[in-house]
């Protein structure tokens, strides 16, 4: 169990992801400081670090009191960028850039300290190659956890400060909100800034700078204010003027970060900062930032441009990710499942240079070419080939199926990304392709994510949700995967689910109220009841019973139904003459199982006993939400 600092050493600053020095690799330049937050010499002679980097202190090792020790990655490279600073020894292995689990134990095994960082907010994201640390807030405080951000903040300076404590920078609120990197006239490239508090922002002489290591760009003019709740706004007039010289700048709209950065009325940069890294953006598209349920701060493309007032949402679709089976071993089926939410065929392939088709990051996969996908069409990517899969998960004839891709989808949680191509530049004499996130998913493996067991998935709970939010995810409705389906399935999706293009396109027997397979189940009832359309089924329906329950019988009516299909209505209807019929709206549910194939089994009974003689009818009516 962690118990924060019970043995009295702290690690107070991890630089994981450092700056690039001349031709010294960044990783090289990587370093770890441990104190002692005791009024008492600490013996770590023999200690440990047993997870992440892999070192152990020698013999008399003794850490005096309120003292740092400074591990590092390069004993030669760090001496390079910090001659001044003593090294304790160079450890093996390398911090990760992703975030990690780091754990330092005494010779008996008693953990003494534990940090598990990550390079996403809430943890600061400006020390994930920004050229910041981070460093504890409080070196002496204990935090709730080892993941616990709130306990750590980026450095002061570029580079950290090793060997010491980290000067504490001013405080200040001010957020960069929104940023527009890619523009043609009329547009310009943009930078919007928020005051979200309740005084006057002061920022005259503070900077903005589309490069961390290089903060003192754009000089904001003395006296600019931001009143309290309000927006200002900056321009490639502004930023990028010729009057700004070697300090001009534009968005690169490949890819580019955006910061505000702090300073004293004297110019010297007073320690804060705040902004964003972000990829390749569509033209007239800005960035925006987004607060998801759990605090933690995101910036993603927004549905529109929307300076000097509260964001638009974020951008949803034209693909989204909407299921993911992981979790399944090393030989287990795994798939990613995407669902088209726009109202027209999407091509996963620039029309102009078709060779440049869509991918999937982490997943290492590229779609072929030629590839389009259907309005409500869902998308299956898969680590096995494709009749394996339908092997294992039954024929899938209206969804498109890919793989193998290589690997795995990673049982310890990750980023996955749909990313569509934009039109090729010319850089350098090259030709790029830039490529766009459409959607991403960073799922965990604990609370707030769903956790599911092996077998089952996890599930967008609606699919024009954002995919980031994991609010917006729950454990899939099957007790299994459920390729295929949407939790806010409809029967236009069901339709591309189980028939082609062509069948839809050019014949009426794949609506509603038609029999696609002949076999006297009308298409309605196949998807209310979980069935496959194209499969004849011997018997169906709804059943007549006599349940008892506390020594009384009634009448009742049993039914399968789908967990998914957010537009069925079902409607059970009673008759004593089979002439006129009657909703029944007071029924007691009896009985529920889920089936675990995405149906579940219901039992409806009557709110009173069965008094003989008693006759009666029951149908069930089911209904489209829209043709109700």
């Amino acid at each position: 169990m962690y118990t924060g600092f019970a043995q009295g050493i702290s690690i107070t600053e991890i630089m994981y992801h450092p700056l690039d020095e001349g031709e010294i690799d960044d990783q090289e330049l990587e370093f770890l400081e441990i104190r002692n937050i005791t009024e008492a010499s600490i013996d770590l002679s023999v200690a440990t670090f047993t997870d992440g980097i892999e070192f152990t202190f020698g013999p008399n090792s003794i850490l005096e009191a309120g003292a740092y020790w400074v591990l590092v990655s390069d004993v030669e490279a760090f001496a390079v960028r910090y001659p001044n600073v003593t090294i304790k020894g160079q450890y093996v292995g390398q911090l990760n850039n992703g975030g990690e689990n780091l754990e330092l134990r005494d010779r008996n095994g008693v953990l003494l300290e534990a940090v598990t960082y990550t390079d996403v907010s809430p943890w600061p994201i400006a020390a994930d190659g920004g050229g910041k640390s981070i460093v504890k807030r409080d070196e002496s405080a204990i935090p709730g956890s080892p993941d616990d951000a709130s306990a750590w903040r980026a450095s002061f300076n570029i580079h950290g400060s090793p060997g010491q404590e980290d000067p504490p920078p001013l405080p200040s609120e001010i957020l960069v909100n929104e940023v527009l990197p890619h523009t043609d006239l009329p547009q310009l490239d943009s930078i919007e800034l928020f005051n979200p508090t309740e005084e006057t922002a002061d920022i005259g002489g503070w900077y903005l700078s589309d490069d961390l290591s290089q903060p003192e760009k754009y000089k904001i003019p003395a006296g600019t204010l931001i009143p309290a709740g309000g927006y200002l706004v900056y321009t490639e007039n502004e930023f990028a003027a010729e009057s700004q010289g070697d300090a001009s700048f534009r968005f690169n709209s490949h890819g580019d970060s955006a910061w505000l950065i702090s300073a004293n009325p004297d110019g010297a940069l007073s320690g804060y900062s705040h902004g964003f890294d972000f990829g390749a953006s569509a033209n007239g598209v800005s960035f925006c930032r987004y607060l998801d349920s759990q605090g933690v701060e995101l910036f993603v493309a927004a549905e529109e441009v929307t300076f000097g007032s509260e964001n638009a949402p974020p951008l949803i679709g034209p693909m989204v990710i909407n299921e993911l089976l992981y979790k399944q071993g090393e030989s287990g089926t795994e798939f990613i499942e995407i669902i088209n939410v726009d109202s027209e065929a999407v091509p996963l392939f620039d029309t102009e240079n078709s060779g440049n088709t869509w991918k999937i990051n982490g997943l290492a996969y590229d779609f072929p070419t030629g590839v389009t996908v259907q309005p409500n069409q869902v998308v299956l990517v898969t680590n096995v080939e494709p009749e394996v899969f339908e092997a294992e998960f039954g024929a899938l004839n209206g969804i498109l199926l890919f793989g193998p891709f290589t690997g795995s989808i990673d049982n310890s949680g990750e980023r996955i990304t749909i990313r569509r191509p934009d039109s090729p530049d010319l850089v350098d004499g090259e030709i790029f392709v830039p490529y766009i996130d459409v959607d991403s998913v960073r799922y965990g493996i604990k609370q707030p994510w769903p956790v599911p067991d092996a077998g089952s998935s996890i599930e967008k709970i609606s699919r024009n949700l954002l995919g980031l939010e994991p609010n917006n995810w729950q454990v899939s409705l099957s007790t299994e995967a459920s390729p295929g389906m949407a939790q806010d399935l409809d029967f236009s999706t069901w339709q591309r689910m189980h028939f082609n293009n062509q069948e839809i396109n050019s014949s009426d027997l794949v609506d509603p109220a038609k029999d696609f397979d002949g076999d006297g189940i009308l298409n309605i009832f196949e998807y209310a009841f979980g069935l496959d359309p194209r499969i004849l089924q011997l018997e169906s329906g709804p059943r007549s019973l006599v349940v008892q329950e506390s020594g009384n019988q009634y009448r009742a009516i049993s039914f399968t139904q789908l967990i998914y299909g957010e537009d069925l209505v079902y409607k059970v209807q009673e008759s004593g003459d089979l002439f006129n019929w009657n909703d029944a709206t007071n029924l007691i549910q009896f009985w529920r199982t889920n089936n675990g194939d995405g149906t579940e089994l219901i039992v409806l009974r009557a709110p009173d006993p069965l008094l003989p003689p008693d006759e009666w009818f029951q149908r069930l009516k089911i209904l489209l939400s829209e043709t109700e």
